[in-house]
């Protein structure tokens, strides 16, 4: 359902449905084995469910789900789907400012259930006409009372607005027609300025205003809402039109700007569509000798009057910082638009308006033309999937991890090795995106379609083939980079052709995914990861994730599940017991008791013994303890006496052919391996935790540091308590997913039972390199005997 968004499958209402039938059914057993495993520990779990499945069961029914009573929405919350509550015009003004990061005003919105309670309750929904006497219905209005739930629901969001943008701040008022109800060519242009305590006259003198410019009162006049927000202080204003002109075959944008004091003194400007946005033509105004913008704005006095051409009211990068606002709201909303923009008192540009345009863009090209253009240009890469799909052009840039933001810039195609979560706010800097590694149903993958920005996943070779500095013309929904720019496809970008924001099916999807894909429990140590925070499926997937782990973690103890599970002991040529328990194919219940390690097939327990048996990574000397090391571990000697004997050191490995979730408690301490590792990149994950030991607190701290020394340098991101260590690491390919595996295996028998000779910080070094340097003469050692072996005549059949 994701991906839908990006606009690489055509979708309808049906698809919608079974799509979240299937859904729920699949988080239903999610929530069923975890409650099977744990023996109904998690009942309440069940009650989030249905909960989330009601509301989307609503939604697909029409309904706008818990939402559509709120008689108050502040802009944060906003999203596309709830358009029919609030209006386009809030709606863009909190996409832009949350979601985009432009600068817009913040406010809220009095959604259309707010606004249609003011009008039932002074019975103005009986009314025939409103239009006929404009001084009369204003007259009405302004005797007319909020009810006092919505008048307390004004205020109290009044007061959180003043809160997030300062108590000195004045407000605007604006109408904004709702469900997709049009205000026709002349919208109105709300009333400023207002005082916030004000703000309930002005509500209603702007509802007046509405109403007395219809020429007929009707249900479907009434659906409407309130937008309240920040009033900027501005020096120049101007528009910016998206429906393009052309200036030497360049489609362009088109921008006007006057002072905010002499509205009639326009300039107009027409500058390139696609960054760096070049300035191509203008029309300035002759002016004073030594007036400028910036004197203007400061002190319109100062005009000598002296005419003379040359300074325009805007510099190329104000108009740059203009276009770049106007073509990132273009690809947020799909179509053509009018925006208004003015020049604040910081020099930046801030949005103050968005119109949808009527006209559409005319398609310069036929599909059947466009299909010869570009079997003559230069295709440069052709493979991986659409995570997002859209034409974009720009320089290409190669992208890292360790790379700042502030060093890429505005409008580059990014090209990157993996589909990292970390190039997240990158998004909003470039114009495409690009990795040799990682598939759509990833966490960037998601965030590229939240943002619309064009993205190919799983381009093999893509940093190798796309050189930095070269201009290219990426087509996400073909999976095609062409070298240079090529304009006929650009302008068919342009037409309009992608899926919308405003399409009624967007719509209903993106209402969809709201209660589906948010993950509100991120950390699973914290007190709000709990059943009552599920908000979404997505949040019960993964708090149902990481309470499986621990049941996973505990499974040994758990005798009445254990001894009905057919694991069998792995023969081992080290001093360790692990079972292992397969689950993929038949295993019958006569099999023997033990399995040997040639009868293994799960590809990462291989891994993993391979260098788990590594002979010289184990300490086999007997260790001196101290009385406190003792004393210590007294608690943990206790409960592991007090356990059930025939668990002791008993370790299991759940495994399948690409699948494996090991447990190993090794004395005192104790760990999980749980990998999945296959030929696709983007599917393979190794997820690690340790935790405990027998020594003091501080030696045990030691050895978990020496871990994450380890660790980082294989590019693990992690999260340390303590003696507590939960380890991640994603999209690596099988090669080095093996390399991994083998060294956490080297890494586990090195580690054993090392903290009680923890004794001084120095020592967390010397054991890193100890251990780094034993890996790699393992590692030459067993690639000389490779060597070796491939030197080694074949014998006669």
């Amino acid at each position: 359902m994701d991906r839908a968004l990006g606009g690489e499958y055509i979708f309808d209402r049906a698809f919608l449905e079974s799509s979240v039938h299937e859904l729920s059914d699949a988080v239903y057993q999610v929530v069923y084995s975890l409650n099977a495993l744990s023996q109904n520990e998690y009942p309440r779990l069940f009650d989030r469910f249905q909960t989330v499945k009601d509301i989307l069961d609503d939604i697909l029914r029409g309904g706008a789900g818990p939402f559509a009573s709120s008689l108050v929405l502040a802009y944060p919350v906003l999203g596309w789907e709830m358009e029919p509550l609030v209006g386009m015009f809030n709606i863009c003004l909190a996409e832009a400012r949350h979601r985009y990061e432009l600068c817009a005003p913040d406010g809220f919105a009095v959604t259309a259930a707010g606004c249609r309670l003011f009008f039932e309750e002074n019975g103005f929904l009986k009314e025939a006409s409103y239009g006929s006497d404009p001084n009369a219905v204003k007259e009405t209005f302004s005797r007319a009372r909020i009810p006092t739930e919505l008048e307390n629901a004004i205020q109290s969001e009044t007061q959180a607005l003043l809160e997030r943008c300062g108590s000195g701040i004045r407000l605007s008022v604006r109408v904004c027609p709702a469900g997709g109800l049009d205000m026709g060519q002349h919208p109105l242009v709300g009333i400023h300025n207002v005082s916030p305590r004000d703000i309930l006259d002005a509500c209603k003198l702007e509802l007046a205003e509405y109403a007395s410019r219809l020429t007929e009162w009707n249900e479907s006049r009434v659906a409407v809402a309130l937008g309240i927000h920040e009033t900027v202080p501005v020096s120049f204003t101007g528009k910016v039109s998206t429906v393009s002109e052309t200036v030497s075959t360049v489609k362009t944008l088109w921008i006007t700007a006057a002072p905010e004091d002499h509205p009639e003194e326009i300039e107009n400007y027409w500058v390139s569509r696609s960054f760096p946005y070049n300035l191509l033509q203008s029309d300035v105004l002759p002016k004073a000798s030594g007036e400028n913008s910036q004197d203007r704005a400061k002190d319109p006095s100062s005009f000598q009057g002296i005419p003379y051409r040359g300074s325009a009211w805007m510099e190329p990068s104000f108009l740059q910082s203009i276009a770049l606002s106007a073509t990132t709201i273009e690809r947020m909303l799909g179509f053509p638009f009018e925006l208004r923009w003015g020049k604040s008192e910081s020099e930046n540009p801030v949005i103050l308006d968005i119109y949808p345009m009527c006209q559409m863009e005319e398609e310069s090209h036929f599909p059947e033309d466009l299909t010869d253009i570009l079997r003559h240009a230069d295709l440069l890469l052709q493979g991986g999937e659409t995570a997002q799909a859209g034409i974009a052009y720009g320089r290409v840039v190669h992208v890292s991890e360790i790379d700042s933001e502030e060093d890429i810039p505005y409008g580059a195609i990014a090209v990157t090795r993996k589909a990292s979560p970390q190039f997240s706010s990158l998004l909003r800097r470039v114009s495409a995106l690009i990795t040799e590694i990682g598939t759509p149903g990833g966490h960037l993958a998601t965030i590229a379609r939240e943002m619309r920005v064009p993205a190919i996943f799983g381009a093999t070779d893509a940093l190798k083939i796309l050189r930095t500095g070269w201009e290219v013309t990426v087509d996400a929904g073909e999976r095609s980079v062409y070298k240079g720019r090529i304009e006929p496809l650009l302008s068919y970008r342009s037409s309009g052709a992608e899926l919308c924001p405003t399409d009624p099916e967007y719509v209903v999807l993106r209402g969809l995914l709201r209660w589906i894909m948010p993950l509100n429990l991120i950390d699973p140590e914290s007190q709000e990861f709990s059943i009552e925070n599920c908000r979404t499926y997505h949040d019960i997937i993964h708090f149902a994730h990481e309470r499986s782990i621990e049941e996973l973690i505990h499974v040994q103890s758990r005798k009445d599940l254990m001894g009905n599970l057919p694991s069998r002991r792995l023969e081992l040529d080290i001093p360790m017991e692990i079972h292992v328990l397969q689950v993929d194919g038949e295993t019958s219940l006569k099999a023997p008791d033990a399995v040997r390690m040639e009868e293994v097939t799960s590809e990462p327990l291989l891994a993993f013994l391979e260098g788990l048996s590594q002979k010289d990574l184990w300490n086999q000397s007997v260790l001196s303890l101290k009385v406190k090391d003792i004393f210590s571990g007294i608690d943990r000697t206790y409960a592991a006496i007090a356990g059930p004997p025939e668990h002791m050191g008993r370790n299991l490995a759940i495994i399948a052919s690409e699948y494996m979730n090991l447990s190993l408690h090794l004395g005192y301490h104790s760990s999980i391996v749980d990998t999945y590792l296959s030929d696709n990149p983007g599917r393979n994950y190794i997820y690690f935790r340790f935790v405990g030991g027998f020594a003091d607190e501080r030696r045990r701290v030691r050895r978990v540091n020496l871990i994450q020394a380890v660790l980082e340098k294989m590019g693990f991101k992690m999260a340390v308590k303590g003696d507590l260590l939960v380890a991640n690491l994603r999209m690596t390919s099988k090669e080095e997913s093996v390399s991994i595996l083998e060294s956490l295996g080297g890494l586990t028998a090195f580690t054993r039972q090392l903290d009680v000779t923890m004794v001084s910080e120095n020592r967390v070094e010397d054991l890193v390199q100890l251990f780094l340097s034993k890996m790699s003469r393992s590692s030459q050692s067993n690639q000389d005997e490779e060597t070796e072996h491939e030197k080694l005549p074949e014998e006669d059949p």
